[in-house]
């Protein structure tokens, strides 16, 4: 005689499983969403009775919260629970915790082990600790092989810092690697198209000078573009010079003034230095000698290399400014001086600067 629940049983069942779920899937939603707010209070109780009941998310969720809140030996045990469940993120952090001793005595044996369960799961951090490890000798037997390894493995899985990282080991030739420009390019490429900054800048750079490439100027326009779209401090003066140079795109002096605004908003010194040299000029702007005065000012008074020689440009320039005129610039100066907030984008609208693939 065959026993076995009836179809009402197993509906009964599958109904109370689906309910279960869905109350402990709601609570580490809400548990989530308050750890992000920083209501941690509510984060604790909606995640602690998951964490208790072996909830591996749950578990690497209050470890962060744990670590946020400097409580290092409760953020490690949480880490340790759920990295023991197979979560790579946990298996990253733990370590971490091991390499640098926080929240548990320091073992860098211990490190590579776990970095090592994470990077088989391809986690990317881990697979970027694992390889340095590996290369510096750190935790086990140096073996810089190895460790290029585990660095290209990631790099070929799309992790974008790590195919950077491939790109310097490349084109500087680091770590017993020969230089190869072909393959730094190649790889700076592959994190440039996701928009990492620093293969964007170099790319750009070995484009416009020729660099281990052959030299193709209007690529590194377009590099140099993406690269100020996304980070005007790194890029904005650099773009700024290839529009007031003409170099791969029609030479544009406003084009080039407005980017040298986006940088000088962001704090960068040349960048602010070339506007009041443009707006001195009246070059790719309206000619503004307070406007020149007060730029120069703010240069002259930050810890830019640049600051002598501004701040004797300004002094040129306050022979030529009645006192009203002084004062206003100066005021000007101190204003942004204090509320590390440029204002002069907000009258200068940037001109449309398309750029065509060639």
């Amino acid at each position: 005689m065959k026993y076995g629940l009836r179809p009402s049983c197993w509906l009964f069942v599958s109904v109370l499983f689906g309910c279960m779920h869905g109350i402990a899937h709601a609570g580490l939603d809400e548990g989530t969403a308050a750890l992000k707010t920083g209501d941690y209070a509510t984060a604790i109780r909606e995640l602690e009775p998951l964490a208790a009941s072996g909830n591996g998310q749950a578990q690497f969720m209050l470890g962060r919260l744990y670590a946020g809140r400097g409580q290092l030996s409760e953020a490690f045990n949480w880490y340790r629970m759920a990295a023991e469940q197979g979560d790579p993120r946990a298996q990253y952090f733990i370590g971490v915790d091991y390499i640098f001793g926080r929240g548990v005595n320091k073992d860098e044996a211990q490190a590579v082990q776990w970095f090592r369960e994470a990077a088989d799961q391809g986690e990317e951090d881990a697979e970027f600790m694992l390889g340095d490890c590996y290369i510096h000798g750190t935790g086990t037997a140096k073996n810089v092989q190895k460790g290029l390894r585990w660095w290209r493995k990631g790099a070929e899985e799309g992790h974008m810092a790590l195919q950077t990282r491939m790109g310097t080991v490349y084109q500087w030739g680091l770590f017993e690697v020969p230089k190869d420009g072909t393959q730094a390019a190649y790889w700076y490429n592959k994190s440039a198209e996701q928009g990492d900054e620093t293969a964007l800048s170099q790319l750009a750079d070995m484009y416009r000078y020729g660099r281990d490439v052959p030299k193709n100027e209007a690529r590194a326009a377009q590099l140099y573009r993406k690269l100020a779209e996304k980070n005007p401090l790194i890029g904005g003066s650099a773009l700024a010079e290839i529009y007031e140079s003409g170099i791969g795109v029609p030479k544009d002096d406003a084009a080039a003034f407005a980017w040298y605004v986006k940088a000088a908003e962001q704090g960068a010194a040349g960048a602010q230095r070339r506007v009041a040299e443009m707006y001195e000029a009246g070059r790719g702007t309206t000619a503004s000698s307070i406007l020149a005065f007060a730029m120069f000012d703010i240069v002259a008074n930050g810890p830019s290399i640049l600051a002598d020689k501004a701040a004797a440009e300004r002094d040129l320039i306050g022979r030529s400014l009645n006192d009203e005129q002084l004062n206003e610039a100066k005021s000007m100066s101190a204003s942004w001086r204090q509320s590390r907030k440029l204002s002069l984008g907000s009258s200068i609208p940037l001109p449309s600067l398309p750029l065509k693939d060639r």
